[in-house]
């Protein structure tokens, strides 16, 4: 189930809460804008931003994504996905998304990207999301990961969250390792339109 959560959450919509239909207002039809700002502040990564705008309409799902880390280097990677949410339990969604990451044209960190994302609510009071994301890069499978928790202000459209989003990659040569890993702890501020 730990692996399951980690490499391919979106199945685990199957088996989480009661049948029928779905309960999260998070996920009903929706747009959604945010901000986030955090960092690592550790092993020279420093400061980490991103803004997301997102929507969903009618089970289908569709994000933009902008991010920026400092590892101590300054690194810009923008991401567009869609995809389907299937929502078989009163309080999950699973979700397969098809998409493009672009990342900064010395990294080679660009190519097609898959996600199996998994979401978990209750009514419309808090959103749980954990987004495995595989890209196919020149340099090979890149894994990416963002866990994000968001908690809806009760009579007004907005939300907060925290976040810890990590992106898993091949070094750059087998001898340089310190690319191989990097993310970040935000904190989310966003609405709902």
């Amino acid at each position: 189930m730990i692996l399951s959560a980690i490499f391919a959450a979106a199945p685990l919509a199957l088996f989480i809460g009661e049948r029928g239909p779905s309960e999260m207002s998070f996920l009903h039809d929706h747009g959604a804008a945010s901000v986030s700002v955090g960092g690592a502040f550790q092993a020279g990564q420093t400061w980490a931003d991103a803004a997301r705008i997102e929507a969903v309409r009618r089970d289908l799902y569709y994000e933009l994504v902008a991010e920026e880390f400092w590892r101590p280097t300054h690194v810009q990677y923008f991401t567009a996905r869609a995809g389907y949410l299937f929502h078989t339990r009163r309080i999950a969604a699973g979700g397969v998304t098809l998409g493009f990451m672009s990342g900064p044209p010395h990294t080679r960190d660009r190519g097609p990207e898959i996600g199996l994302p998994l979401f978990v609510g209750d009514t419309s009071k808090f959103s749980l999301r954990l987004e495995p994301t595989y890209i196919r890069s020149s340099r090979g499978l890149l894994w990416n990961y963002r866990a994000e928790f968001d908690v809806a202000i009760p009579r007004h459209p907005y939300f907060l969250g925290a976040s810890a989003v990590g992106k898993i990659d091949p070094p750059s040569t087998p001898d340089t390792q310190r690319d191989f890993t990097h993310g970040a702890y935000l904190f989310t501020l966003g609405a709902r339109f």
